[in-house]
């Protein structure tokens, strides 16, 4: 594999997993979406309009806890369900997914008609 190739790899692995995604509000109850669905993340909402993400929630009675950031090793977060307004889970975004797409495409199409072009000159594209 060429150096341009992992390089195109690594591009689209990383623009697919942040570009097709997003947050999704439940109209289920926290306690039903993270029981019922059991994502691996959530992003809470309390009564005061904070927003959060907990990563590996679980309800405990009349709570929610979980991880701040996905590498602690242990819940380090709780918050009380009645302080919860809403719950979103990220899900795939066909829209982001068709423009990630898309784009990728146009991308490599620059690149390929460069590569096969070589005597192609794009000017005094830096100003220098």
């Amino acid at each position: 594999m060429s150096s341009l190739q992992r390089i195109m790899s690594i591009a689209l692995m990383a623009g697919h997993l942040s570009a097709c995604t997003s947050w999704r509000v439940e109209t289920l109850s926290p306690a039903e979406v993270i029981r019922v669905h059991r994502p691996a993340k959530v992003r809470l909402e309390d009564i005061d309009g904070h927003r959060e993400v907990l990563y590996g929630p679980e309800v405990q009675g009349d709570t929610v806890i979980g991880r701040r950031a996905v590498s602690d090793p242990a819940p380090n977060r709780a918050l009380a369900l009645s302080q919860i307004k809403q719950v979103a889970t990220r899900h795939v975004s066909s829209g982001r997914t068709v423009g990630f797409v898309l784009g990728i495409g146009l991308i490599v199409a620059v690149v390929v008609h460069a590569a096969e072009n070589p005597h192609l000159q794009f000017g005094n594209l830096g100003g220098y």
